[in-house]
Protein backbone atom coordinates (compact mmCIF):
# COMPACT_ATOMS: atom_id res chain seq x y z
CA UNK A 1 0.00 0.00 0.00
CA UNK A 2 1.11 3.87 -0.70
CA UNK A 3 3.14 4.43 2.13
CA UNK A 4 5.75 7.31 0.64
CA UNK A 5 5.26 11.22 0.88
CA UNK A 6 4.46 13.53 -1.85
CA UNK A 7 8.04 14.78 -3.75
CA UNK A 8 7.35 18.20 -2.23
CA UNK A 9 6.23 17.97 1.34
CA UNK A 10 4.02 21.12 2.31
CA UNK A 11 5.26 23.67 4.76
CA UNK A 12 5.25 22.96 8.14
CA UNK A 13 4.75 19.34 7.61
CA UNK A 14 6.24 17.16 10.40
CA UNK A 15 4.84 13.55 9.70
CA UNK A 16 3.57 12.02 6.60
CA UNK A 17 0.63 9.42 7.59
CA UNK A 18 -0.86 7.08 4.63
CA UNK A 19 -3.21 5.70 6.91
CA UNK A 20 -3.87 2.32 8.71
CA UNK A 21 -3.70 -0.30 6.14
CA UNK A 22 -6.07 -2.80 5.39
CA UNK A 23 -5.31 -6.29 3.55
CA UNK A 24 -5.01 -6.05 -0.34
CA UNK A 25 -6.35 -9.33 -0.39
CA UNK A 26 -8.74 -9.71 1.58
CA UNK A 27 -12.62 -9.74 0.58
CA UNK A 28 -14.66 -6.60 2.40
CA UNK A 29 -12.52 -4.29 1.77
CA UNK A 30 -14.00 -1.09 3.09
CA UNK A 31 -12.19 2.51 3.04
CA UNK A 32 -12.97 5.51 5.40
CA UNK A 33 -11.20 8.53 4.53
CA UNK A 34 -11.27 10.98 7.22
CA UNK A 35 -10.20 14.83 6.73
CA UNK A 36 -6.42 14.84 8.28
CA UNK A 37 -3.98 13.82 10.76
CA UNK A 38 -3.05 15.39 13.77
CA UNK A 39 -0.52 16.17 16.06
CA UNK A 40 -1.32 13.45 18.64
CA UNK A 41 -0.44 10.84 16.33
CA UNK A 42 2.95 12.41 16.28
CA UNK A 43 5.02 10.17 18.23
CA UNK A 44 8.49 9.57 17.53
CA UNK A 45 9.95 6.39 16.70
CA UNK A 46 7.18 4.73 15.66
CA UNK A 47 6.14 3.40 12.41
CA UNK A 48 3.25 4.61 10.28
CA UNK A 49 0.64 2.33 10.76
CA UNK A 50 1.48 2.38 14.36
CA UNK A 51 0.72 6.06 14.72
CA UNK A 52 -2.49 6.08 13.60
CA UNK A 53 -3.09 3.12 15.94
CA UNK A 54 -2.41 5.25 18.44
CA UNK A 55 -4.57 8.21 16.77
CA UNK A 56 -7.47 5.63 16.99
CA UNK A 57 -7.22 4.44 20.43
CA UNK A 58 -6.37 8.51 21.48
CA UNK A 59 -8.50 10.44 19.89
CA UNK A 60 -12.06 11.64 19.71
CA UNK A 61 -12.68 10.86 15.87
CA UNK A 62 -10.24 6.85 16.15
CA UNK A 63 -13.05 6.21 19.05
CA UNK A 64 -16.24 6.82 17.53
CA UNK A 65 -14.97 5.01 14.23
CA UNK A 66 -14.50 2.46 16.25
CA UNK A 67 -17.61 2.21 17.64
CA UNK A 68 -19.36 2.51 14.25
CA UNK A 69 -17.56 -0.46 13.36
CA UNK A 70 -18.20 -2.19 16.24
CA UNK A 71 -22.20 -1.52 15.48
CA UNK A 72 -21.57 -2.36 12.09
CA UNK A 73 -20.15 -5.91 13.26
CA UNK A 74 -16.67 -5.34 12.22
CA UNK A 75 -13.18 -5.37 13.81
CA UNK A 76 -10.66 -3.10 12.06
CA UNK A 77 -8.05 -6.20 13.25
CA UNK A 78 -10.07 -9.03 11.42
CA UNK A 79 -11.80 -7.37 8.92
CA UNK A 80 -10.69 -5.75 5.57
CA UNK A 81 -11.15 -2.00 6.93
CA UNK A 82 -8.48 0.81 5.00
CA UNK A 83 -8.89 3.99 7.30
CA UNK A 84 -6.77 7.00 5.86
CA UNK A 85 -6.91 10.92 5.39
CA UNK A 86 -7.68 13.03 2.73
CA UNK A 87 -4.51 15.21 3.87
CA UNK A 88 -1.71 13.25 4.84
CA UNK A 89 0.46 15.28 6.53
CA UNK A 90 0.65 16.16 10.15
CA UNK A 91 0.74 20.80 10.15
CA UNK A 92 2.24 23.14 12.73
CA UNK A 93 -0.34 23.76 15.09
CA UNK A 94 -3.06 21.86 13.90
CA UNK A 95 -3.89 24.34 11.41
CA UNK A 96 -6.11 23.46 8.15
CA UNK A 97 -3.73 22.99 4.81
CA UNK A 98 -3.94 25.28 2.09
CA UNK A 99 -6.33 25.09 -1.51
CA UNK A 100 -3.01 23.41 -2.99
CA UNK A 101 -1.78 21.26 -0.73
CA UNK A 102 -4.67 19.38 -0.72
CA UNK A 103 -4.69 19.25 -4.63
CA UNK A 104 -1.06 17.28 -3.45
CA UNK A 105 -2.19 14.85 -1.52
CA UNK A 106 -5.36 13.76 -3.97
CA UNK A 107 -2.96 11.89 -6.43
CA UNK A 108 -1.69 10.12 -3.32
CA UNK A 109 -5.59 9.04 -2.00
CA UNK A 110 -6.50 8.33 -5.65
CA UNK A 111 -3.53 5.66 -5.92
CA UNK A 112 -4.72 4.19 -2.20
CA UNK A 113 -7.62 3.59 -3.64
CA UNK A 114 -6.42 1.74 -7.09
CA UNK A 115 -4.07 -0.24 -4.90
CA UNK A 116 -6.62 -1.31 -2.06
CA UNK A 117 -9.14 -1.83 -4.31
CA UNK A 118 -12.26 -1.36 -2.14
CA UNK A 119 -16.03 -2.64 -2.12
CA UNK A 120 -17.30 0.62 -0.60
CA UNK A 121 -15.93 3.53 0.45
CA UNK A 122 -17.21 6.27 3.62
CA UNK A 123 -16.62 9.80 3.16
CA UNK A 124 -16.23 11.86 6.63
CA UNK A 125 -17.84 15.19 6.79
CA UNK A 126 -18.21 18.37 4.67
CA UNK A 127 -14.51 18.93 3.41
CA UNK A 128 -13.67 15.56 2.20
CA UNK A 129 -17.34 15.82 0.53
CA UNK A 130 -16.17 19.38 -1.35
CA UNK A 131 -12.35 17.89 -1.63
CA UNK A 132 -13.66 14.19 -3.57
CA UNK A 133 -16.27 16.02 -5.51
CA UNK A 134 -15.22 19.22 -6.85
CA UNK A 135 -17.48 19.33 -9.42
CA UNK A 136 -20.98 18.39 -7.41
CA UNK A 137 -23.11 21.36 -7.72
CA UNK A 138 -25.60 19.33 -4.62
CA UNK A 139 -23.96 20.40 -1.21
CA UNK A 140 -23.08 18.36 1.14
CA UNK A 141 -25.64 18.95 3.64
CA UNK A 142 -27.64 17.58 0.70
CA UNK A 143 -26.01 14.44 -0.24
CA UNK A 144 -25.56 13.86 3.62
CA UNK A 145 -26.85 9.89 4.10
CA UNK A 146 -26.62 9.78 0.17
CA UNK A 147 -24.46 7.78 -1.76
CA UNK A 148 -21.96 8.93 -4.53
CA UNK A 149 -19.09 7.35 -6.82
CA UNK A 150 -15.51 8.22 -6.22
CA UNK A 151 -13.38 6.86 -8.58
CA UNK A 152 -15.89 3.86 -9.96
CA UNK A 153 -16.39 3.00 -5.90
CA UNK A 154 -19.67 3.40 -4.59
CA UNK A 155 -19.22 6.23 -1.72
CA UNK A 156 -21.46 7.21 1.36
CA UNK A 157 -21.97 10.62 2.66
CA UNK A 158 -21.12 10.78 5.91
CA UNK A 159 -21.13 13.35 9.06
CA UNK A 160 -17.48 13.74 10.44
CA UNK A 161 -17.21 11.13 13.66
CA UNK A 162 -16.20 14.06 15.92
CA UNK A 163 -18.93 16.43 15.49
CA UNK A 164 -22.61 15.78 14.80
CA UNK A 165 -22.56 12.32 17.04
CA UNK A 166 -21.23 13.90 20.04
CA UNK A 167 -24.39 16.14 20.94
CA UNK A 168 -27.02 14.27 19.05
CA UNK A 169 -26.81 10.32 20.20
CA UNK A 170 -30.07 10.09 17.91
CA UNK A 171 -28.28 11.10 15.10
CA UNK A 172 -25.40 9.35 15.45
CA UNK A 173 -27.56 6.04 15.87
CA UNK A 174 -29.06 6.54 12.66
CA UNK A 175 -25.71 7.07 11.15
CA UNK A 176 -24.32 3.80 12.32
CA UNK A 177 -27.35 2.34 10.71
CA UNK A 178 -27.20 3.71 7.66
CA UNK A 179 -23.35 2.93 7.06
CA UNK A 180 -24.04 -0.38 8.20
CA UNK A 181 -26.75 -0.83 5.01
CA UNK A 182 -24.32 0.66 3.10
CA UNK A 183 -21.50 -1.60 3.22
CA UNK A 184 -23.69 -4.97 3.20
CA UNK A 185 -24.14 -6.07 -0.61
CA UNK A 186 -26.83 -4.59 -2.70
CA UNK A 187 -29.72 -7.31 -2.77
CA UNK A 188 -31.45 -8.12 -6.09
CA UNK A 189 -34.49 -10.51 -5.51
CA UNK A 190 -35.36 -12.58 -9.05
CA UNK A 191 -38.93 -13.29 -10.40
CA UNK A 192 -39.97 -15.14 -12.50
CA UNK A 193 -43.30 -17.67 -13.26
CA UNK A 194 -42.63 -20.63 -11.94
CA UNK A 195 -41.96 -22.84 -14.62
CA UNK A 196 -38.62 -21.15 -15.05
CA UNK A 197 -37.35 -21.25 -11.45
CA UNK A 198 -35.07 -23.86 -12.79
CA UNK A 199 -33.47 -21.16 -14.59
CA UNK A 200 -32.73 -18.73 -12.01
CA UNK A 201 -29.66 -19.94 -10.41
CA UNK A 202 -27.86 -19.10 -13.28
CA UNK A 203 -28.55 -15.52 -13.12
CA UNK A 204 -27.94 -15.75 -9.46
CA UNK A 205 -24.13 -16.78 -10.14
CA UNK A 206 -23.51 -14.52 -12.80
CA UNK A 207 -25.06 -11.20 -10.39
CA UNK A 208 -23.12 -12.71 -7.41
CA UNK A 209 -19.66 -12.31 -9.62
CA UNK A 210 -20.83 -8.72 -9.60
CA UNK A 211 -20.87 -8.43 -5.56
CA UNK A 212 -24.79 -8.43 -5.30
CA UNK A 213 -27.02 -10.74 -2.75
CA UNK A 214 -29.38 -12.37 -4.56
CA UNK A 215 -32.52 -13.39 -3.04
CA UNK A 216 -34.20 -16.32 -4.98
CA UNK A 217 -38.78 -17.45 -5.10
CA UNK A 218 -39.64 -19.93 -2.43
CA UNK A 219 -39.13 -22.97 -4.09
CA UNK A 220 -42.56 -24.76 -3.02
CA UNK A 221 -43.69 -27.29 -4.54
CA UNK A 222 -46.88 -26.96 -6.25
CA UNK A 223 -47.33 -29.98 -7.76
CA UNK A 224 -50.77 -31.30 -8.03
CA UNK A 225 -51.70 -30.00 -4.21
CA UNK A 226 -55.71 -29.65 -3.42
CA UNK A 227 -57.58 -26.40 -3.87
CA UNK A 228 -57.43 -25.33 -0.52
CA UNK A 229 -54.16 -26.58 -0.24
CA UNK A 230 -53.12 -25.20 -3.21
CA UNK A 231 -54.22 -21.87 -2.07
CA UNK A 232 -52.43 -21.85 1.37
CA UNK A 233 -49.18 -22.62 -0.49
CA UNK A 234 -49.40 -20.17 -2.82
CA UNK A 235 -50.12 -17.42 -0.15
CA UNK A 236 -47.16 -18.43 1.43
CA UNK A 237 -45.16 -18.22 -0.81
CA UNK A 238 -46.39 -14.57 -1.98
CA UNK A 239 -45.96 -13.54 1.02
CA UNK A 240 -42.38 -14.84 1.88
CA UNK A 241 -41.77 -13.38 -1.77
CA UNK A 242 -42.85 -9.85 -1.10
CA UNK A 243 -40.68 -9.52 2.16
CA UNK A 244 -37.28 -10.51 0.05
CA UNK A 245 -39.06 -7.80 -1.99
CA UNK A 246 -39.05 -5.31 0.56
CA UNK A 247 -35.45 -6.03 1.86
CA UNK A 248 -34.50 -5.44 -1.49
CA UNK A 249 -32.45 -2.68 -3.83
CA UNK A 250 -33.71 -3.95 -7.15
CA UNK A 251 -35.67 -6.58 -8.43
CA UNK A 252 -34.94 -8.62 -11.69
CA UNK A 253 -38.08 -9.95 -13.87
CA UNK A 254 -36.42 -13.02 -16.07
CA UNK A 255 -39.28 -12.81 -18.47
CA UNK A 256 -38.78 -15.39 -20.72
CA UNK A 257 -40.51 -15.84 -23.81
CA UNK A 258 -43.34 -18.70 -23.84
CA UNK A 259 -44.83 -20.31 -26.96
CA UNK A 260 -47.86 -17.94 -27.00
CA UNK A 261 -46.44 -14.51 -25.49
CA UNK A 262 -42.92 -13.53 -26.55
CA UNK A 263 -41.53 -11.71 -22.99
CA UNK A 264 -44.75 -12.48 -20.74
CA UNK A 265 -44.95 -11.39 -17.30
CA UNK A 266 -47.65 -13.67 -15.56
CA UNK A 267 -49.53 -12.22 -12.59
CA UNK A 268 -47.68 -13.10 -10.28
CA UNK A 269 -44.49 -11.45 -11.47
CA UNK A 270 -47.11 -8.35 -12.07
CA UNK A 271 -47.61 -7.93 -8.95
CA UNK A 272 -44.16 -8.28 -7.77
CA UNK A 273 -43.18 -5.29 -10.44
CA UNK A 274 -46.27 -3.14 -8.48
CA UNK A 275 -44.21 -4.31 -5.64
CA UNK A 276 -40.94 -2.83 -6.39
CA UNK A 277 -42.23 0.06 -8.11
CA UNK A 278 -44.42 1.12 -4.78
CA UNK A 279 -40.93 0.62 -2.67
CA UNK A 280 -39.10 2.82 -5.36
CA UNK A 281 -36.46 0.55 -6.52
CA UNK A 282 -35.53 -0.21 -10.06
CA UNK A 283 -37.00 -2.75 -12.22
CA UNK A 284 -34.98 -4.77 -14.70
CA UNK A 285 -36.56 -7.13 -17.22
CA UNK A 286 -35.02 -9.39 -19.21
CA UNK A 287 -36.91 -8.92 -22.18
CA UNK A 288 -39.09 -5.90 -23.48
CA UNK A 289 -42.50 -5.29 -22.41
CA UNK A 290 -44.85 -7.95 -23.80
CA UNK A 291 -48.10 -7.00 -25.97
CA UNK A 292 -50.22 -7.76 -22.49
CA UNK A 293 -53.57 -6.27 -21.63
CA UNK A 294 -51.58 -4.56 -18.84
CA UNK A 295 -48.51 -3.61 -20.91
CA UNK A 296 -48.98 0.41 -19.96
CA UNK A 297 -49.10 -0.44 -16.95
CA UNK A 298 -45.71 -2.18 -16.60
CA UNK A 299 -44.11 0.65 -19.32
CA UNK A 300 -45.57 3.21 -16.23
CA UNK A 301 -43.25 1.65 -14.20
CA UNK A 302 -40.29 2.64 -16.07
CA UNK A 303 -38.91 -0.88 -15.66
CA UNK A 304 -34.92 -0.88 -17.67
CA UNK A 305 -34.41 -3.77 -20.33
CA UNK A 306 -31.00 -5.33 -19.84
CA UNK A 307 -31.49 -8.64 -21.19
CA UNK A 308 -28.62 -10.61 -20.00
CA UNK A 309 -26.01 -8.24 -20.08
CA UNK A 310 -25.05 -8.39 -16.45
CA UNK A 311 -22.18 -5.00 -16.75
CA UNK A 312 -25.13 -2.73 -18.39
CA UNK A 313 -27.64 -3.74 -15.31
CA UNK A 314 -24.81 -2.70 -12.72
CA UNK A 315 -24.06 0.79 -14.46
CA UNK A 316 -27.58 1.20 -14.42
CA UNK A 317 -28.11 0.30 -11.08
CA UNK A 318 -25.18 2.45 -9.83
CA UNK A 319 -26.18 5.87 -11.68
CA UNK A 320 -29.71 4.93 -9.53
CA UNK A 321 -28.30 4.65 -6.38
CA UNK A 322 -26.35 8.02 -7.05
CA UNK A 323 -28.40 10.07 -7.94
Amino acid sequence: MTERPCSEPCEGASHFHPGLNGNVNGEEKIMIILHKPDSRVAVPGLFPNQLYEIALFQTRTGKKILEMLNYCGLSRVRDNIFITNLFKCVLLEDKNPKKKEYEKCRPILEEQVREFQPRRIIACGSTVYNHLFPEEERTFEERLGKIQEFNGVLTFVLNHPSRKWMYSPEKKEADYAAVKKFIEPLKITLCSSAKFFPRLPRIKKALQKLEYEILLPSMIDFHDPEEEEFIRRQTISTIDHFRKIGRSDAIYVANYDNERIPGRVGENSFSEIAVAFYKKIPIFLMNPVPEMSYRDVIQSMQPHVVGRKWKILDQIFRSVVTQ
